[in-house]
């Protein structure tokens, strides 16, 4: 997924699978952009269900994002 279309899941209900095969549902929050972060990475902030705090994933730990329903 390129950065761009990162940018389109912005307030979407989300499933994310990463790298390490974890499954999460959640909206995103916001997607910082690989010019703001350290990395070189662009990165998206989730707020996933079932968790107290936004999490933060970045690129490199993205498998796969699509939006699902409610």
């Amino acid at each position: 997924m390129t950065e761009k279309e990162a940018y389109s899941f912005e307030e979407k209900r989300v499933k994310i699978i990463s790298t390490n095969k974890d499954i999460w549902i959640g909206t995103v929050q916001e997607v910082t952009s690989s010019a703001d972060n350290e990395n070189g990475e662009y990165s998206v902030w989730v707020r996933c269900e079932g968790e107290r705090h936004i999490i933060e994933f970045y690129a490199s730990e993205i498998l796969s994002i699509e939006e699902v329903a409610l």
